[in-house]
């Protein structure tokens, strides 16, 4: 008799391969409109010195353990740089990250990214029964310019870690992804379906009506909180999204399509 049983992974991997199919678009954008806003923020302006940067410290869980915090440096000055020295150090109750930064010409308007490698990614950490983050407090210092001394700090910052304690995280596919603007989405659905489900005035009301006025309101709030529940609204946000009833408007939020 012949066995017509699948194998466990076989299976496994059916199912894997349908859920990419079905959801992977929508997590890597998800994922992607997160990781913009390092890139689009806006750059330090230090006038003075004629250069201007920005720093990314956040754990940002690209998925390789070869990502690295970085500085970006651009040169405003209207003439080329020959030398910049910096120097970033991160406290932390185990002592202090510290990293120097050498840099032999910075042409005009370039912009030279630079990994971090003695700055670690912002992480929470257990230490002793508490929840603790690696770091406290960065600073960055401009040691000089064109050899000329300058040792000013003109950076300083208590990492908040807000995204990694407030957003929606899901490891899938052996990825971590951030879900963030898939949430918003959802948020959108059920400010639309409160809006489908909102009482209606009053005034256009008959004397009748009033009398059932808080009867229909009380079973109107049950439909709402069902119909908003974690698993239906999960369900009714796929299946919009699925049938292009939730699309991007131009500033590349999720909206209801009307």
């Amino acid at each position: 008799m012949i066995d017509m049983t699948m194998p466990m992974p076989y299976i496994q991997t059916i199912m894997q391969k349908i859920e990419q199919k079905l959801f992977l678009k929508f997590y890597n954008k998800s994922h992607m409109s997160y990781m913009k806003h390092f890139y689009h923020e806006p750059w330090q302006d230090l006038a003075e010195y004629g250069i201007s940067f920005k720093i990314s410290l956040e754990n940002i869980k690209r998925n390789s353990s070869n990502d690295k915090s970085f500085l970006m440096i651009k040169n405003n000055s209207g003439e080329k740089i020959l030398k910049i020295k910096i120097f970033i150090s991160a406290e932390s109750i185990f002592g202090k990250y510290c990293e120097n930064i050498f840099i032999d010409e910075l042409n005009v308007d370039d912009a030279l990214l630079i990994a971090l490698n003695q700055i670690p990614l912002q992480e929470l950490l257990l230490y002793d029964g508490n929840i603790i983050r690696n770091y406290d407090c960065i600073c960055i210092y401009v040691l000089s310019i064109d050899d000329v001394p300058i040792n000013k700090k003109i950076y300083n910052i208590n990492p908040t870690y807000h995204t990694l304690l407030n957003d929606k995280w899901e490891k899938k596919w052996d990825m971590n992804w951030n879900l963030q603007y898939l949430e918003q989405g959802k948020k959108q659905l059920t400010y639309y379906i409160y809006s489908r489900i909102a009482g209606t005035n009053i005034e256009d009301m008959t004397i009748y009506e009033i009398h059932y006025t808080n009867l229909r309101k009380f079973l109107k709030s049950i439909l709402y909180k069902i119909l908003t529940s974690r698993v239906l609204i999960n369900i009714l946000f796929w299946i919009c999204i699925w049938g292009n009833k939730i699309v991007e408007d131009e500033e590349g939020v999720l909206i209801i399509k009307r």
